[in-house]
């Protein structure tokens, strides 16, 4: 494997600031309440994903976590974050860098969103540490769209700071489909991307008119899609 080598040209691809590294939390907010997940992804300065590992440290410069990609620079890395703290990542594998890279700014208050496929099932948690409306009723309403077409609409309530639901993946058409919690008044407080294949499959048949042709002669070929 060419990243993890010891070549001087590795070594330049891996120089100081020649490695982007980027922090997204999932569902878009990075909250004070509990683990989040943040998913990461490597870029080397010829464009492609690069394998690393690193640490998580806050602004005193204590660990808090460390993360490793999984594939072509991208993975996920689990972080329970405390409200007024900075967070920042250091690569330290296969080369140190001598550079900081900042994560999302911590919000003291709001919401998060984790998405996980199980079995035939799209698991969804939400959690939030945010203020009960006034109405004391905490609803909440998921919709999973696709092209502008909506396939799952529903309704909710929070428990103990916490919701969770299943939706079947039957309800998710092929391709990327957008998880979108929204409060009560159809604010959006948190948002998800997922990609869904039914493995569906195609079989096409052919027939023509004719078992033999001659030089130059007309060839119909009718076809039927499965």
């Amino acid at each position: 494997n060419p990243v993890m080598g010891n070549s001087d040209e590795d070594s330049e691809r891996l120089s100081r600031d020649s490695v982007d590294l980027q922090f997204f939390a999932e569902g878009g907010n990075f909250v004070a309440c509990g683990f989040n997940r943040l998913a990461f992804k490597a870029i080397g300065p010829d464009g492609k994903g690069i394998n690393v590992e690193g640490e998580i440290v806050d602004e005193k410069d204590v660990v808090v976590s460390s993360f490793k990609s999984q594939h072509f620079g991208m993975g996920s890395v689990r972080i329970s974050p405390v409200a007024g703290k900075r967070y920042s990542a250091r690569i330290t594998k296969p080369y140190k860098i001598n550079r900081s890279y900042p994560l999302p700014q911590v919000q003291s208050k709001g919401y998060t969103l984790q998405v996980d496929a199980v079995g035939k099932n799209i698991k969804v948690i939400v959690f939030t540490n945010a203020d009960k409306p006034a109405s004391g009723d905490h609803a909440l309403n998921i919709i999973v769209q696709s092209r502008g077409q909506a396939y799952f609409a529903a309704p909710g309530k929070f428990n103990n700071n916490a919701f969770y639901t299943l939706i079947p993946k039957s309800k998710f058409p092929d391709g990327i489909s957008q998880i979108t919690v929204f409060d009560g008044e159809g604010r959006p407080l948190a948002e998800r991307l997922v990609h869904h294949d039914h493995h569906e499959t195609i079989t096409v048949t052919t027939q023509t008119d004719a078992a033999t042709y001659g030089k130059r002669k007309l060839v119909t070929v009718m076809t039927d899609a499965l």
